[in-house]
């Protein structure tokens, strides 16, 4: 995982990882391409453990690789499918989204294999699931995907939140799923009243 976030004018990161057992198969990263754009990538292999993990690690490396040579979010993700079909990494898939900003435009390129929509919150707290409409199968199910991008622009106070299942999918002890609609719920609040 990153060691720190990046440094760029006029935007704020921040990140949360907490592995549901002692190793995972959740990752992020942050990558910095040239002109001064930012890479942001979460991805979740499916299954748990020391299995999980070693994908994982494979796939944090190429992914690094993949999106610091092709020309776009969307070929990254393409060729980074091919390496996880072709890998031998058994009937293993992952879910994996991917974000590049650029910070002078203002504006973020997002492509999506599968993963659950990254959430645009907007300055007036109104909350919108991003590429839903060009969201793909996730990494490692079809050897011949392609990824549509989907570009936003983003004004002063605008947010965008990447996360996993183990969200969406965490449980209280009456096992009560906390759901899509809670996230949503508490993006649409206040800063100061989430961080409470």
């Amino acid at each position: 995982l990153p060691t720190k976030r990046p440094s760029c004018e006029g935007y704020e990161f921040f990140n949360f990882y907490e592995a549901a057992q002692s190793v995972g198969g959740d990752f992020f990263d942050y990558v910095t391409l040239p002109g001064e754009r930012i890479a942001i990538t979460l991805g979740d292999v499916a299954g748990k453990g020391v299995p999980a993990a070693l994908m994982m690690a494979r796939l944090y490396s190429d992914a690094r690789y993949h999106l610091l040579v092709e020309p776009t979010i969307g070929a990254a993700l393409a060729r980074l499918n091919d390496d996880v079909v072709r890998g031998g990494h058994g009937h293993r898939f992952v879910t994996y989204a991917g974000i590049i900003l650029d910070p002078a435009e203002h504006q973020i390129r997002l492509a999506n294999a599968g993963h659950l929509p990254p959430l645009l919150i907007r300055g007036d707290q109104t909350v919108d699931k991003l590429g839903v409409a060009h969201a793909n199968l996730p990494l490692g199910v079809d050897p011949d995907l392609t990824f549509e991008e989907t570009v936003i622009d983003l004004a002063p106070g605008d947010a965008v939140v990447l996360y996993t299942d183990g969200v969406t999918e965490a449980t209280n002890e009456a096992s009560d799923l906390y759901g899509m609609s809670r996230l949503i719920g508490c993006l649409s609040q206040p800063a100061s009243d989430i961080a409470e």
